[in-house]
């Protein structure tokens, strides 16, 4: 089985590789050697020096490696510390292995016009994150793809690990995506409650019976 290791070079992950490799896997231990040594090592493992929260890294290392399985133990483990400065160890420990909303080189063309040129985005739990530019930059359009309105002409969104590249508004919607837009477009005849509402369309639940 082909096995990657994260934080693998520290006591328990190398201790881990030694067994792996003792049991016939194929090892790659992925580290950045802040806290563990490449020394600590067999020869046989495959070692790949870089950040747990290093996406692209991480992407590149599974693409060539192809891993069967993954063990994950690139934690941070002082105590003390993690009361001083806990949004550190909330990030490296959980927050940077997550990621609810990510594009990943998403691309849109207009004919011969590029309006979105291979982008990355990653959106962690809990995050707020901004989009800033100037007019014509693309904003609109990524939002537009991040949410359904336009297909990509390459790259994928992903959400909570799902692939909705391509995929219609309603079924962004659905997964709890929303949007305001440019435009403001209000139903006239309609309170501003009511108008709220009609955004909870999609979480309402109701039957034939009911609707009688």
């Amino acid at each position: 089985m082909r096995v990657v290791v994260t934080g693998g070079a520290g006591y328990i992950g190398a201790t881990t590789v030694r067994a792996l490799l003792d049991s016939g896997h194929k090892v790659v231990v992925y580290d950045n050697l802040s806290k563990g040594y490449a020394e600590a090592l067999p020869a046989e493992a495959k070692l790949v020096r870089g950040e747990i929260a290093d996406r692209a890294q991480l992407d590149a290392v599974f693409r060539e490696h192809r891993p069967e399985a993954v063990l994950h133990f690139a934690a941070l483990i002082e105590a003390g510390e993690s009361m001083q400065v806990p949004e550190r160890y909330f990030r490296n420990n959980s927050a940077s292995t997550l990621t609810l909303l990510e594009a990943r080189k998403l691309r849109k063309e207009f004919g011969g016009l590029v309006a979105v040129d291979d982008v990355d985005f990653r959106i962690e739990p809990k995050q707020i994150s901004s989009l800033i530019g100037p007019n014509g930059a693309g904003k609109t359009t990524f939002f537009n793809m991040l949410t359904g309105v336009y297909k990509p002409t390459a790259g994928r969104v992903v959400f909570d690990g799902e692939d909705l590249t391509g995929k219609p508004p309603h079924a962004f919607t659905e997964r709890g995506i929303g949007r305001t837009f440019q435009n403001i477009r209000l139903f006239q005849n309609m309170t501003a409650l009511e108008n709220v509402l009609v955004g909870m369309h999609s979480r309402l639940r109701a039957s034939l019976f009911n609707s009688i």
